[in-house]
């Protein structure tokens, strides 16, 4: 057991930096000195409660770092290596893991919300009083003990700064462009949505030679950020028609894909309206249990058009992370460019404040060695 610096939330956005005990890895899993983090939506809204979360907790989970120690029968890394802490949890053992599509798992969603490893115990405690993780991971933090199969290693010479967005946000959003989507050099893609998601998935559009990349939002200064990124063209769903938009600029036929990034149904509904026949819109946004919108049936089925769901960028932690360092180091994915602002861990309630003014891609979080 050892102490550790984490940021506790105890209540909605009753946020401190405390001490607080972490355990030894156990079976088949890491403890890891975290030397960054990300700070993402996901983290955000269980700060503000308007998203449920067993208390007390430590979010966190775009964490990467250098490994400390490792538990019994831990074969994929060892003491010394860098790695990222994949949020994309998965068994190995289920159905969806087994056939190569551990993006599927179904124990990882359970463990990623569920306030534990995934043997069902936690790490952290403050004396005797439990205190919940997130994704299995909590790397708001200055060390976390992960499952194995989430510490994915990577090559020593990378910036933790940058590859920490790995772990999810830009994983996700990197995925549903080269895996979900399989766009191909040439092909037109609309991203409804310029965060964190959506400019991840500009950067991957630009690394493998797309046509026309349109980025649609209702801030303005979200499409002045992915404008440098790849970006051909921009639209302010505020100001204009961006079906209609998007139809002239592709010359009447809409886009070869629409990739949504915002959780909101009526975007999904206008990502699904922007494709040509043939075309598909995969949809990333996550606007909660039941929630519907609305496809015009006759266009989907005489267009033959395709709507795709991308959960985590139906990635395999283990291969596209490594794949999209290596993007990163030649120069082909500029994910220095994701990162506008860095703070200290007892900086983190500002992270959070900023991501709600917004006009920013993404925060992290930078620990001192």
């Amino acid at each position: 057991m050892q102490k550790i610096k984490a940021a506790v939330l105890r209540g909605p956005k009753q946020l401190n930096v405390e001490t607080i005990e972490i355990d030894e890895p156990k079976e088949h899993e890491v403890l890891v000195d975290v030397y960054a983090t990300g700070v993402c939506a996901t983290d955000y809204h269980r700060y503000t409660g308007s998203q449920k979360v067993l208390l007390p907790i430590v979010l966190g989970h775009e964490g990467a770092g250098v490994v400390e120690a490792v538990g019994n029968q831990v074969t994929m890394v060892k003491p010394g290596d860098h790695v990222v802490l994949a949020a994309n949890l998965y068994c190995g053992k289920c159905p969806a893991c087994i056939s190569g599509q551990p993006a599927l798992c179904s124990k990882g969603p359970k463990t990623a919300f569920g306030g534990t490893q995934m043997d069902g115990t936690t790490r952290l405690h403050s004396g005797t009083e439990k205190i919940n993780q997130f994704f299995a991971q909590s790397s708001f933090a200055t060390k976390a003990v992960v499952p194995e199969l989430a510490a994915i290693k990577v090559r020593d010479d990378a910036s933790f700064d940058s590859i920490c967005l790995l772990a999810c946000c830009a994983s996700t959003g990197i995925g549903a462009v080269l895996n979900t989507a399989n766009v191909k050099a040439g092909e037109s893609v609309a991203i409804f949505g310029c965060g964190g998601l959506g400019a991840s998935a500009i950067l991957a559009t630009n690394a493998i030679s797309a046509g026309k990349i349109i980025g649609v939002d209702i801030v303005q200064g979200k499409l002045d950020n992915v404008k440098p990124l790849g970006a051909t063209h921009t639209i302010n769903a505020s100001k204009e028609n961006p079906i209609e938009r998007i139809k002239e600029i592709t010359g009447g036929s809409g886009v070869d894909y629409a990739l949504e990034f915002t959780g909101n149904t009526q975007v999904m509904e206008q990502a699904a309206g922007a494709v040509r026949p043939g075309g598909a819109t995969i949809i990333s946004g996550s606007p909660g249990p039941g929630s519907k919108f609305v496809v015009d049936c006759m266009s989907l089925v005489s267009g033959a058009k395709k709507i795709i769901g991308n959960r985590q960028g139906s990635s395999c932690p283990a291969v596209d992370i490594p794949r999209y360092v290596e993007m990163y180091m030649k120069g082909d994915l500029n994910l220095d460019a994701l990162v506008t602002n860095r703070y200290k861990l007892d900086e983190i309630v500002e992270a959070f404040n900023a991501m709600e003014k917004g006009g920013t891609i993404r925060s992290i979080i930078k620990f001192e060695h």
